[in-house]
């Protein structure tokens, strides 16, 4: 199979520490968070090759940029934008393939509504 686009990812550093996955056959050591950042020198080389093959491609720096992992899997195309602004619940009512269009909406305003009155000052 051949693949017309690929996403290069150095993935974001656990919360106070800095990686560097090229050491250790690839597993990475872990350094303190005021550890200069190491540079993910394989990416690189990878990119190069996927270019010369001819293959589109985009690289996210996500451990030096400090990308939590949602910014990381909006950029990459993996997590819808609306996906962070919907509870569990919007999302399931969305998904259900028994509802049309116009009936999921309706139960989205309800269940917003609903919550809305919920969250509304007691007196």
């Amino acid at each position: 199979m051949r693949y017309s686009k690929a996403v290069i990812v150095n993935p974001p550093n656990p919360p106070g520490y800095s990686s560097n996955k090229d050491s250790m056959g690839g597993f990475g050591q872990l350094y303190p968070k005021a550890a200069p950042p190491f540079p993910p020198l394989d990416l690189a080389y990878l990119a190069a090759v996927l270019k010369q093959q001819g293959c589109a491609h985009a690289v996210i720096e996500a451990g030096a940029l400090r990308l939590s992992a949602e910014t990381l899997y909006l950029q990459a195309g993996v997590l819808d934008p609306r996906d962070l602004e919907e509870s569990d619940a919007v999302r399931e009512i969305r998904r259900d393939p028994h509802l049309t269009e116009q009936q999921r909406n309706t139960v989205v305003e309800v269940y917003k509504a609903f919550r809305r009155s919920n969250q509304a000052p007691k007196e």
